[in-house]
């Protein structure tokens, strides 16, 4: 079974996929931006933040969603 890093280097052999990976690049170039602006490691509030949006989870407070 490929890991993740093994299929994403056979699928940039394709140029259509690599086109479509580069033109991704300033987005996640953003993410990172934003994410080494908070020490998630070290934040429980941090990691929190990240998860629900990672999620797409809705936060209400006083309610534990698991």
């Amino acid at each position: 079974m490929k890991n993740f890093r093994d299929a994403l280097r056979e699928e940039m052999k394709n140029p259509e996929f690599k086109k479509e990976w580069d033109a991704l690049e300033p987005e996640f170039r953003q993410i990172r931006k934003s994410l080494d602006g908070e020490n998630i490691s070290s934040s429980p509030k941090a990691f929190k933040k990240f998860s629900d949006a990672r999620y797409g989870r809705k936060v209400v407070p006083g309610v534990n969603i698991g």
